[in-house]
């Protein structure tokens, strides 16, 4: 078992956060499995209404005496009521994906809770250390959703050098083999969005969840064009048609756009048209588990590889 900054800061048992996942972490009921389950659940607040983010933390905390985290973006309309209330509700963690992070870490510091943005590089990791973060959640672009430019096995010991902060790895894991080998980069816990995605318990639409599971590494495409912000989603051919190959334009105003094909694809299973955020670690995956499986998994595997490659070193 790894027991390190991490843990101590998180509360959890094992060093392992739920990335922030719409459509799929605006259920209290996954989030709190996953906080069951050892690892630190994370409400997904982005297209949520303020009262419905209230309602979730409250539901989330009669299913689990563990700590949590709520995720929120500037675009969501209701975001500074929000914040207001996650500091009403003491919400153990406040996560913050892209877009500038400092009033969320600025309420979170009000509330005297946990600060865990997510950064895509070194100058945004520095910043978010003098801001206050509390950890960083780098991710490398690999990852689903709104993600960087730079590429895990690089951006995270990058990251490393320049902070004191400690660094949670993100972006396209999947497996045991790249928890051992982010702690290797000197990250000290890892976010996984995807792989918890592909679980029992993830509300997903099952022609989706169809369509994941033979889905490649290749099968996904970033660009700023669908929501303002560089964003990675799976692709079909309505994004081929729609997306891919228009010139990409700046701006928060293909937001909504955004959230609308999402959740055609991942509440009503129209995979036609429907898309949302996946990571390139989809195509690593290849069975469905339970979010508890899922953590046993890469936790026990985590441990006997690095035993295992311990052994190559004199």
């Amino acid at each position: 078992m790894i027991e390190n900054r991490v843990t101590k800061l998180l509360g959890t048992k094992y060093p392992i956060v739920q990335g922030a996942l719409g459509e799929v972490s605006e259920s209290p009921y996954f989030v709190a499995a996953v906080s069951n389950a050892g690892a630190l659940g994370v409400l997904a607040a982005v297209s949520m209404g303020a009262e419905a983010v209230r309602e979730s933390i409250r539901t989330i905390r009669e299913l689990t005496d563990k700590p949590f985290g709520v995720n929120i973006l500037p675009p969501n309309p209701q975001y500074e009521r929000i914040l207001e209330i996650m500091v009403e509700e003491k919400v153990p963690a406040f996560c913050h994906g892209r877009y500038n992070p400092l009033k969320t870490l600025a309420a979170a510091q009000e509330a005297h809770c946990l600060s865990l943005p997510t950064v895509g590089s070194v100058k945004h990791a520095m910043q978010a250390e003098v801001d206050g973060a509390h950890a960083l959640l780098v991710q490398g672009t690999e990852g689903g959703g709104h993600t960087g430019y730079v590429g895990t096995m690089v951006l995270v010991p990058a990251v490393v050098r320049n902070v004191k902060t400690p660094v949670i790895a993100a972006g396209g894991i999947a497996t045991p083999e790249q928890f051992a080998a982010a702690l290797c980069l000197g990250a000290e816990g890892i976010m996984m969005g995807t792989l918890f995605m592909m679980s029992h318990e993830s509300p997903l639409h099952p022609n989706c969840i169809a369509k994941l599971i033979e889905a490649t590494e290749e099968d996904t495409y970033a660009t700023i064009h669908m929501s303002g912000r560089h964003q990675r989603f799976l692709v079909n051919d309505w994004a081929r048609e729609k997306i891919i190959g228009r010139p990409e334009v700046k701006g928060d105003d293909h937001y909504n756009t955004f959230l609308h094909v999402a959740g055609k694809g991942a509440v009503e299973g129209d995979m036609e048209e429907g898309i949302f955020g996946c990571g390139e670690g989809i195509g690593l995956i290849d069975e469905i588990r339970s979010i508890e499986e899922i953590v046993e998994w890469m936790t026990e595997g985590v441990d006997r590889i690095l035993q295992e490659k311990a052994k190559l070193v004199s």
